[in-house]
């Protein structure tokens, strides 16, 4: 996963700089602009959930600070920004990396469920949601 994650931020990195890499692609313009625009939308508000619930474990502590779930929520923030962005540019690698976004949500989310605490609730609830409109902008 960790490769993974930076072969993506790579790969962004690489992408700032190298316009020419996010022209549209005839997948990516066959999407209609509510699955791309909505995506991109609950992408970033999942991210700034996702950042609160970070802080908020980082502080709680105990078994909220283990590192497994800490990287958990890393992972949703990192690709639900990443999965924001190339959306939003209409990337033609949108549709790869809102796939691993929905994988990344659905394993936040359950972290997350298994802590049993309800002020993450809202994470959970918003995970879930921004899982489902990745997989269907990815297909």
């Amino acid at each position: 996963m960790l490769r993974t994650l930076i072969s993506i931020v790579s790969l962004l990195t690489l992408m700032a700089f190298v316009p020419a890499f996010a022209a549209d692609s005839g997948k990516a313009a066959s999407k209609t602009a509510c699955e791309t625009s909505c995506c991109s939308t609950t992408c970033s508000k999942c991210q700034k959930v996702c950042e609160d619930a970070l802080a908020y474990c980082k502080k709680k502590g105990g078994e909220h600070a283990k590192k497994e779930h800490l990287d958990t929520l890393k992972d949703c923030i990192a690709l639900c920004r990443a999965s924001a962005d190339l959306g939003g540019r209409k990337s033609a690698l949108a549709a790869k990396v809102h796939a691993l976004c929905a994988e990344a949500c659905r394993k936040c989310a359950e972290s997350c469920k298994s802590l049993n605490d309800k002020k993450l609730d809202n994470c959970v609830e918003q995970c879930n949601t921004c899982a489902d409109a990745c997989e269907k902008a990815s297909k």
